[in-house]
């Protein structure tokens, strides 16, 4: 009855497991047969929708409260946004391709996703944002979605413990050739650089959240010895660089965002010049 009502509502195909093949094969529609394992479900609904996330730089941001996860997906948007890239956001509490919403319903399955990254990638996006929490991703909802960067909110203990000191020098170093930058406006316009960069990503802090357990329950994929990107010494110093409005939530979620882009390649230098520029606008 529900094929039929789908059928009946201009559904052009039909997606079945295995046992129901008989059943459905005088509904008039093209079938896909496909076992309700996620693995499988997953590459089945990437490949209808052309893999959308090899075509756009995933970020994801997973934490302990959901108002955080929310502030620093918005935050991190912005701030791709002010670097020049177009970009999308897949969250319970607002999600858009571009400036366009997006009507969904959550928490998001794995179709769901799937057809959300391929309207992004559709409209032009360089980069979606993704908020890893349970009331925007239902279990398994990222099979066959492949995040370039994962980033997680630190507890205050964390960020008093100066552990993010460690990683500065090395961050320094992270530079991807692959980065265009130009000036326009007197503002930075780059592309991230996600998908060519090779840098190893920041390790993860005592912060309970495992890259790991992560994605057992998410079911996304990473590159190769993939971790957490969590604040840094380095971050910390260059959201200095940018108006103080909103007091030190606003710059911490700030650092965050900058521990990810660094991450994924884009230039110490250009993000310098981006926050210099927005912080002479302010």
């Amino acid at each position: 009855r529900q094929l039929e009502a789908a059928r009946d509502a201009g559904a052009y195909a039909a997606l079945v497991s295995p046992e129901f093949r008989g059943e459905a094969a005088d509904l008039g529609l093209p079938l896909l047969v496909s076992s309700a394992n996620p693995v499988a479900l997953g590459k089945l609904a990437c490949d209808i929708n052309a893999d959308p996330s090899s075509c756009v730089a995933i970020f994801a941001i997973a934490g302990d409260d959901d108002d955080e996860i929310h502030a620093n997906v918005l935050r991190l948007a912005d701030f791709l946004h002010m670097l020049g890239n177009p970009v999308g956001v897949i969250s319970d509490a607002g999600s858009t391709s571009l400036q366009r919403e997006l009507s969904l319903q959550y928490p998001l399955n794995i179709a769901d996703v799937q057809h959300a990254l391929s309207v992004c990638a559709e409209d032009g996006a360089a980069a979606v944002v993704i908020a890893l929490n349970s009331a925007t991703l239902a279990k398994n909802a990222l099979q066959s979605v492949s995040i370039d960067v994962l980033g997680v909110e630190q507890t205050q203990n964390e960020s008093n413990s100066g552990a993010g000191s460690d990683s500065q020098s090395d961050a320094k170093s992270k530079d991807s050739s692959d980065t265009n930058s130009e000036s326009k406006d007197a503002a930075s316009n780059v592309k991230v650089s996600a998908k060519a960069s090779s840098s190893p990503l920041y390790p993860a802090y005592a912060t309970g959240m495992s890259f790991y357990a992560l994605r057992q329950r998410y079911g996304f994929s990473g590159r190769e010895h993939a971790y957490c990107v969590t604040r840094s010494a380095e971050s910390d110093e260059l959201a200095e660089l940018a108006d103080q409005i909103g007091g030190n939530d606003v710059q911490r979620h700030l650092s965050l965002s900058i521990a990810m882009v660094l991450a994924a390649g884009v230039r110490r230098g250009t993000i310098k010049s981006a926050l210099r520029v927005s912080h002479e606008l302010h």
